[in-house]
Parts: C-alpha cells; structure tokens; sequence
C-alpha cells in the first residue's frame, strides 16, 4: 500500500509538472552565455567541437563546463531536427541504464523538451530547445549544484 501512495504522488508531480511548464517556452541560449555562467560558477570550459567532434557537421558549436567533481555540456546543433534526434537518442541511453529504483521527470514545451532521471546513484538531465540541448550525467551527489547551474541558465 505504501508503494501505490508513493507511486500516486510521484504521478501526481509529474502531472502537475506538465500542466505547470508544458505550455510554456523557452528562450534559446547561446553558448556565450554558457560560457559566462559556466566562468560566473568558477567552473572551467572546453570546446569539444574542436576536438571529440571536429568531424560531425551537425555539431555547430558544444562546449562543457566542468570542475573536479561533474561536468554539464552545451550544443548548437545544425537543425532543431538534429537536436531532437540527440535529444531522443540520449533519453534512450538514459532509460536503457535505469535500476529497479529509479524517477523520472518528462517535459515538453512548445520550443523545447526536458528528461531527468535518477537511477542507480546517477543524476542525468538533458534538455532541448530549439536546436540547442544541454546535458549533464553526473553522481548523484552533484545533483543540486547541476540543478542550480542548469536553473541559472534557464533550461
């Protein structure tokens, strides 16, 4: 009985999660401003479009912030179609790793499309909008510094 109640209420959040932000939107970000909220929170940058993505031509820009504990990434892709097709493809990886007990969050917007997920001691969010996404896959224990960092940056 206590596992149906816990059930009904993490039902009851996601339900007015989307009623709350499913009809919203959000403003697209530029990596600039990535760059200085990631400099504002002491966190280091490096371009991976140089580098791990030089060859992918659907990659415009992406940029990660990091520090010694987690790292969230930042890209532009070519087309919002692209971005949804990481978007998708990453919401697979995320849901193909879950452990028996886990939560997750699904949101969409008319410019965009969150997933968060919690499972075996891992935080993993990535969000979509317009034909940016930022993404994050880090200890749990990281959760509320991501969240904030991802709070501040509007996504």
């Amino acid at each position: 009985m206590k596992r149906l109640k816990k059930v009904g209420i993490i039902l009851t959040i996601v339900v007015m999660t989307f009623l709350l932000t499913g009809c919203g939107t959000k403003n697209v970000k530029t990596t600039n401003d990535f760059i200085a909220l990631a400099e504002d929170s002491n966190l280091s940058t490096k371009n991976v479009k140089e580098g791990q993505y030089a060859s992918d031509n659907t990659i415009k820009e992406g940029y990660v912030a990091y520090n010694n504990n987690w790292q969230i990434e930042f890209y532009v892709l070519d087309t919002e179609a692209t971005a949804s097709s990481n978007f998708d493809t990453n919401v697979k990886i995320f849901e193909d790793s879950k452990g028996n007990s886990s939560s997750y969050v699904s949101v969409e917007g008319k410019n965009y499309e969150a997933y968060t997920l919690t499972s075996n001691g891992q935080y993993m969010y990535i969000c979509r909008v317009e034909n940016t996404f930022i993404y994050a896959n880090v200890s749990e224990e990281y959760k509320d510094d991501v969240n904030a960092f991802i709070k501040s940056f509007g996504y």
